[in-house]
């Protein structure tokens, strides 16, 4: 099975902690103390106060990237067939 690795695709993460959720919106606090505002519905289910998240942002490339390695494991593309 073949599979490119997220750790190998071109990204960029911040670091944030949950401080509030309220009226569909999280209050992000990031590692170096700014502020973020993000709709609650782009983060992952169950979302509490305290919660760390890594927002990740990916290049069109290495979503491309990234999207073809999981359909080719999921395929299982590249795989020798099973023996008759």
């Amino acid at each position: 099975m073949t599979s490119t690795p997220s750790s190998a695709l071109p990204s960029f993460g911040l670091d944030a902690t949950v401080e509030r959720v309220a009226g569909g919106v999280a209050l992000l606090k990031l590692a170096d103390g700014q502020r973020l505002q993000w709709p609650v519905r782009l983060l992952p289910a169950g979302i509490a106060e305290g919660t760390s998240v890594t927002l990740t942002a990916l290049s069109d490339t290495a979503r491309t990237q990234l999207a073809r390695a999981l359909a080719n494991e999921l395929l299982d593309v590249g795989s020798t067939p099973p023996a008759p």
